[in-house]
C-alpha cells in the first residue's frame, strides 16, 4: 500500500509540474496581483480535480473513456472552452483584467473559470484513468481508494499553495505585473494551441 501511494504521489506531482491550462490560468491571474482572485481560481481547479478523482475511484471515468459519444462530447467541450479562454486572454488588456479581478462577484467568476478549465480537460480524465487502472489494483477496497484520493488532493493543495507563495514573492510578482500584457498574449496563444491540438486529435 505504501509503494502504491508513493507511486501515485510521484506521478501526480510530475503531472502537476508539467505546464497545462490550469497552470497558465493561475499564472495569468497571478500577474494581476489580485491574490484572492488567484486563490478562487485555484479553489475551482481543485474542485474539478477532486470531482475527477471521485469519478476515477468509482469507475465512472473509465465508463466515460470507453463511451465514444460521451468522451468525444467532453473533448469537444474541453477544446472549445480552452480556445474561448485563449481568445479572451489574447483580447484582454491590463485594465480589463484588473477590473475583472476585483470584488466578490469577480472572485466567483474566477472560481467558475478554474472549475470548468479542469473539469472539461479530457487529459485530466485520461491521466487519472490511466493512473488508477495501472497502479491501483481492482481488488483495492473503496476506503483505501478514498485514502489515496485524499492524499493526492492534499498533495495538490500543497503544490498550489507553494506556487502561489512563489508567484507573490516580491520580485516575481513585480515582474509578472510589469509584463502582464505579454503574459496575456502568451497565455492566449498557448490556450488556443492546446484547444486546437485536442480538436485535431479528435478529427
Amino acid at each position: 500500500m505504501t509503494e502504491v501511494l508513493f507511486t501515485l504521489l510521484v506521478i501526480n506531482l510530475l503531472g502537476m509540474l508539467s505546464p497545462g491550462p490550469d497552470m497558465i490560468m493561475v499564472i495569468r491571474y497571478g500577474s494581476t496581483g489580485a491574490k484572492r482572485t488567484t486563490l478562487c481560481c485555484i479553489l475551482g481547479i481543485m474542485t474539478g480535480f477532486c470531482a475527477h478523482l471521485l469519478l476515477a475511484i468509482f469507475g465512472v471515468s473509465m465508463l466515460i473513456a470507453q463511451a465514444p459519444m460521451v468522451f468525444t462530447t467532453v473533448k469537444y467541450l474541453g477544446a472549445a472552452y480552452l480556445v474561448y479562454l485563449g481568445i479572451k486572454a489574447w483580447r484582454s488588456n491590463k485594465k480589463s483584467l484588473e477590473s475583472t479581478c476585483k470584488g466578490p462577484i469577480k472572485a466567483r467568476y474566477a472560481y467558475l473559470e478554474g472549475l470548468l478549465c479542469n473539469l472539461l480537460n479530457p487529459k485530466v480524465l485520461m491521466f487519472l484513468v490511466a493512473t488508477f487502472t495501472q497502479i491501483v489494483s481492482p481488488e483495492t477496497s473503496t476506503s483505501n481508494k478514498l485514502f489515496f484520493a485524499a492524499t493526492i488532493a492534499i498533495e495538490a493543495i500543497v503544490v498550489w499553495a507553494l506556487l502561489v507563495r512563489f508567484i507573490y514573492s516580491g520580485w516575481l510578482n513585480t515582474w509578472l505585473q510589469k509584463n502582464q500584457q505579454r503574459i496575456n498574449k502568451l497565455s492566449g496563444v498557448i490556450l488556443v494551441g492546446l484547444g486546437s491540438i485536442i480538436g485535431i486529435q479528435m478529427s
